[in-house]
């Protein structure tokens, strides 16, 4: 964050157009016929809501964009996606996600399918006997990595990775394998959480799907940072 002091309606405006762009790369945003909706009306909060009225709109590859986007503003900020109806009226009861700097927050379990749901839990059951093949597994980052055992997106998991060295080409081409072969429709997500002096979280990481690895971080920075210990 720039170390100009910025007032809150000042960075809620730099954050309307930004998430705005944001917007428009994954999809539509209009109210009209749109994938989503921004309101552009100031509540006076930290808060910045944006309607989603169809559930599969609301990606991985956006939310993780809009946490990254976040953690260049003030903590307080955070951005609910709120499902809606066709009509711009928020459902009832309300549902979604609420996604800020340092995580994700579900507004209320999105609605999924016994089969989503199925194929989302054993998904976590596999993915959780490969990695723990490979490093240990700890919620409170002592480990090498930790998966979210929150579904806040069906057909995906999130993993937390404390040890960049435990995150390389050959784990994660073990993945798209397990997607390829058992869970086409899912994708996993690796989000660098390693805390040391000079790292700043959060860090992009990479998207792992059936059929490509999509690498968010920017490299070099990430050797600068981390040197051999990072392996692509």
């Amino acid at each position: 964050m720039s170390e100009a002091v910025r007032s809150r309606r000042d960075e809620w405006l730099a954050l309307q157009a930004l998430i705005a762009d944001l917007l428009s790369r994954h999809g539509r945003n209009a109210r009209q016929d749109g994938d989503y909706c921004l309101i552009d009306r100031d509540f006076g909060t930290y808060e910045q809501k944006v309607l989603v009225f169809f559930k599969d709109a609301l990606s991985p590859e956006l939310v993780e964009a809009t946490e990254n986007l976040l953690s260049n503003y003030s903590r307080e900020w955070h951005v609910s996606f709120v499902e809606a109806n066709k009509d711009g009226t928020e459902m009832v009861p309300p549902g979604g996600l609420k996604v800020s700097a340092y995580g994700l927050e579900l507004l209320q379990r999105a609605k999924v399918s016994p089969e989503e749901d199925r194929e989302t839990r054993e998904l976590y059951a596999a993915l959780d006997e490969l990695l723990g093949m490979r490093g240990k597994s700890d919620a409170f980052g002592n480990g090498d990595y930790w998966i979210v055992d929150d579904s806040w997106v069906p057909l995906s998991h999130k993993v937390c990775v404390f040890n960049i060295a435990f995150l390389t080409p050959a784990l994660a081409a073990e993945v798209q394998r397990l997607l390829n072969e058992k869970f086409p429709r899912c994708v996993v997500w690796f989000q660098i959480e390693v805390v040391e002096p000079g790292v700043e979280l959060p860090l992009p990481g990479v998207r792992v799907f059936s059929d490509r690895i999509e690498q968010d971080w920017d490299r070099e920075k990430m050797r600068s940072m981390f040197n051999e210990r990072f392996k692509w």
